[in-house]
């Protein structure tokens, strides 16, 4: 792998054909990625293109092989913005409690205790398992016979049912 000079990255940047396709790419993520983090991106994606592209392994152009790195660099970014705004699994878990001790906050653990009996037994299975044990959806589908998707629809079946029986009637 050959280093890139500063040289080479100047006369990259200046080359409008370069620019026009960073551009391009970067457009679609403008309203996403700040503008900062884009320029950040275009010059990370244009100087692993240099370093990296080698003519004689095929027929296909610069400006590809940029369009593809820098394609790559924003959806690592995106990925990296998404990282941070996820909730972890333990704050969900007792944000969906809060919910729903928040229907009645008199609601002492023995009622609610009472309450969870009043739902079908599948139901009750799944918050014990989601909110008492933990699990993850995949391990409370997988012990169930069912995938993922499935475990998270239940779970939220079953919490919307708790909501409808600490509704007064």
């Amino acid at each position: 792998m050959k280093k890139a000079t500063s040289e080479e990255i100047r006369k990259a940047q200046a080359n409008r054909d370069n620019i026009n396709v960073m551009n391009k790419i970067c457009s679609k993520y403008i309203d996403i990625i700040p503008y900062e983090e884009l320029e950040r991106c275009k010059l990370i994606a244009l100087w692993h293109s240099i370093e990296k592209y080698d003519p004689s392994k095929g027929n296909c152009k610069f400006t590809s092989f940029l369009c593809n790195r820098l394609f790559w660099e924003c959806q690592k970014q995106l990925y990296e913005i998404n990282k941070a705004r996820r909730i972890p699994r333990n704050e969900y878990a007792s944000s969906l409690m809060g919910d729903i001790s928040g229907f009645q906050k008199n609601l002492d653990e023995i009622e609610f205790l009472e309450l969870i009996e009043r739902l079908d037994e599948e139901s009750q299975n799944i918050i014990f398992k989601r909110f008492y044990e933990s699990k993850t959806t995949k391990e409370i589908g997988k012990e169930n016979g069912y995938g993922r998707e499935t475990a998270r629809r239940r779970i939220i079946d079953a919490v919307d049912k708790l909501k409808q029986l600490c509704l007064p009637s």
